[in-house]
């Protein structure tokens, strides 16, 4: 919830959604305009299951990365940018998982590298999914 009430705050901004119609922005702008049919969304059943609430690990704080020029800042515990990018890594997880040395090039080639210290969060998701395997 906090999440949501920061991206409130900011405007619903966010740093690490990739926005690439902005650079068509102009020619969207222009274009025809279609109408949307309207839209309902489905009753609120008994039986339908939603997901489970699961407790994100954190081994890092803000203050845990070092303050230099080169090396970009760790977003804040509820900021939504670090749970877009935990996100992105936990995907090319589970869909390289059989493929060791493809899911390491994917790990490391995942956009935002300047942003974000990805090294850190990589170490907080891969140790996060260690510690959830059954005993």
């Amino acid at each position: 919830w906090l999440q949501i009430k920061n991206m409130r705050n900011n405007n619903w901004e966010d740093n690490w959604i990739i926005r690439p119609y902005v650079a068509f922005e102009s020619k969207l702008e222009s274009s025809l305009q279609h109408p949307l049919p309207h839209f309902e969304l489905p009753p609120d059943l008994e039986h339908t299951q939603f997901p489970l609430p699961y407790v994100v690990f954190r081994i890092f704080d803000t203050q845990d990365v070092p303050n230099r020029p080169e090396v970009p800042k760790l977003p804040r515990f509820n900021s939504i940018d670090r749970f877009l990018v935990e996100d992105a890594i936990q995907n090319v997880i589970n869909s390289k998982n059989l493929v060791k040395k493809e899911c390491a090039e994917s790990l490391l080639r995942i956009s935002g590298r300047s942003s974000m210290p990805l090294n850190y969060m990589l170490v907080e998701v891969l140790f996060g999914g260690l510690l959830e395997l059954p005993v």
